[in-house]
Formats: structure tokens, sequence, C-alpha cells
């Protein structure tokens, strides 16, 4: 990576620092046990969380635990969440909402669905000072590069971002 986008890449040995001093952190596990712990979050960072569920799995007795990647202080800490569908986590009793849902951590309300953001009828970011998480909770890869594409084309007509040259590539 380093090389093809002429970054700086640097490995780390745990979880901590991975998750300090960055603007994003997207979580993509198939884990039972969070990943990421909300103490760790820094002011303005977004999160992106896109473990399914594996209720069907825990329900069937083949598993002892739901899949959760997120704890509760990030949960409590987000202060604008976003879900493809709220009906899925729901029905899915996917354990990232809907555990701190039924512990009362928070509440449906709480929660905007994607669609209601991109039409106005939701709250985003108000300040670059709030933590913001997108559990792709019911989405599909394809849908996950359109959006990127339309929020990087965002940032750069507001003068923000940075684009970066892919070497060997074509423009379109």
């Amino acid at each position: 990576m380093a090389e093809n986008f002429d970054l700086s890449v640097e490995p780390v040995d745990e979880p901590r620092k991975a998750a300090t001093g960055v603007d994003i952190i997207l979580t993509a596990t198939n884990t039972s046990v969070p990943v990421l712990n909300g103490d760790w979050l820094e002011e303005g960072v977004h999160i992106t969380s896109i473990v399914s569920s594996n209720i069907g799995l825990v329900k069937g007795g083949f598993l002892h635990k739901k899949r959760r990647e997120l704890d509760d202080e990030t949960i409590r800490r987000a202060q604008v969440i976003v879900v493809c569908s709220k009906s899925q986590a729901v029905q899915d009793e996917q354990g990232d909402l809907f555990d701190p849902v039924q512990a009362k951590i928070l509440s449906w309300d709480q929660v905007a669905e994607l669609g209601s953001l991109l039409n106005g009828k939701a709250q985003g970011r108000i300040s670059e000072r709030q933590i913001t998480l997108f559990k792709n909770n019911a989405g599909q890869g394809i849908a996950d590069v359109a959006l990127g594409a339309l929020a990087f084309k965002k940032i750069l007509e507001r003068g923000a971002g940075q684009e970066l040259p892919i070497e060997g590539g074509t423009e379109d």
C-alpha cells in the first residue's frame, strides 16, 4: 500500500494503535468479541462497521455468541449513528446495535437510516468533533463503492481531501 499510494503504512502490534491518530476506522471482522474499544475514540473520528449477523447459528445452537465488533462505549460515544436498515438490525438481532438497545444504552430513535440521511430527513454530522458511526448492516459492496465515490467527490468539491495518483492505471 505504501508503494501504490505514496503513503506511510505502519503495522501495529495492538488494536489501540490502529484506532488512534486516524480520521476513519473500518472494522471488517467475523468476531463475537468487540475489537474496537470506545475509550480509544478521538473527537471527529468516523467508524464504519460491516460485521453481519449470525443469529441463526446462535439460535440453532451452533455458536454461543452473536457477532459483535463494537463495544458499548463506542455506541455510547457515537453522536451520529446510521444504518442501511433498522428493520434488518432488529430482525437479525445484530449485536452491535440490537444488544445496546436491549440494554437501554441506545434507542432506535437515535439510529438513522442511510436513505433518510441522504434525502435530508435525518441529521448527519454537524460538527467536525462529532464521532460518527455507519453500520453497513444490509448493504452490498457495490453500494459502498458508489457511496465512497460520491463522498470523495463532495470532499474534493469543498477543497478538502487529497486525490492520490494511480500508477499504471487509467483516470476513468
